[in-house]
Order: structure tokens, then sequence, then C-alpha cells
């Protein structure tokens, strides 16, 4: 880090730093435009891509059936804040998936959006095609989304610009 006044080092400028930095300690959201540039994200994943044509209809209706199953977090991304509610018993996962969740409305402004995750250890949306249902497992016979991985959160996070 260069510390710099009038062009000049200032305090024993530049420092050097060891170890991970974290990119969360600023709150410096980008618009989702700018956000996909920054970050290289690829045009196409065909995999979101195919999850989530499968949600084109998801009413107040259909966020209430999948409300009632149990050990779900219903989150509510508002203004780029996080709520959530929890149903039922949560293991200790849901800290992670927060974390990234978190970390995300630090780096880009978020649409306002409703979604379940389910952290059981498998899938529970059951012939059930409209329901926002984020899940820790997911299978091709039933319609839970796949979340990430937490390798692949945890290099979410560290990610810096």
């Amino acid at each position: 880090v260069e510390v710099k006044v009038n062009g000049n080092h200032i305090s024993n400028s530049p420092h050097n730093s060891e170890g991970y930095g974290n990119p969360d300690s600023c709150f410096c959201p980008e618009p989702w435009e700018e956000f996909e540039v920054n970050f290289a994200c690829p045009v196409q994943e065909p995999q979101i891509e195919f999850d989530m044509s499968r949600l084109s209809n998801v009413t107040k209706k259909t966020l209430k059936a999948a409300k009632g199953v149990q050990n779900n977090v219903h989150y509510a991304i508002i203004d780029n804040q996080l709520y959530a509610k929890v149903i039922g018993s949560i293991v200790d996962i849901r800290k992670f998936v927060e974390e990234f969740l978190i970390s995300m409305l630090r780096k880009v402004k978020m649409p306002d959006v409703e979604f379940i995750i389910n952290y059981s250890d498998y899938p529970k949306v059951k012939n059930v095609q409209e329901q926002p249902v984020f899940s820790m497992c997911a299978s091709d016979q039933l319609p839970d989304l796949m979340l990430p991985t937490y390798d692949m959160m945890l290099s979410a996070i560290q990610r810096k610009h």
C-alpha cells in the first residue's frame, strides 16, 4: 500500500502485508453490470440458466408452500440487506452460507428477492417445479437448486477486485 501526499511517500510508505486481506471490510456494492465485468463472470452458465428457468412463475403461494418444509431458512434481500427467518432446526453450515451472502452484498448491488435454503442432508422439494428452494444436496429427479460447495463460497468471499 502506498500512502502519498503531493506525490511523496509518507509514514514509511509503501507498506507490505503478509497473508489474506479481507475485501469485505468495505461495504461498497457495485452495480450488477460492473460486478460482472470486474469479476470476469462468464456470459453463460448452462447449469444456472437451466435451474433458474424452472423458477419463471414463482408466486407468493409457491414461496409459502416452500416455507412449509422443515429445516429451512426463508431469506429476503431488500435494499441490499439480508433478512432471515428460521423454520425448524438448522445446522452449523448456515453461518458459512450467510457469510457468503453478506460478502456478496458488500460487493454487488442485488435486486430485492426472496428464496428458501434447505439445510437438510437431502433434497426436500417433491414434484413441485415452482418452489425457489436452494439445497446443500440436489438431484436430477427433484427440483431443489444446488448451492455452490463450501469451497466455492469461500473462494468467492476471499476474491478481491
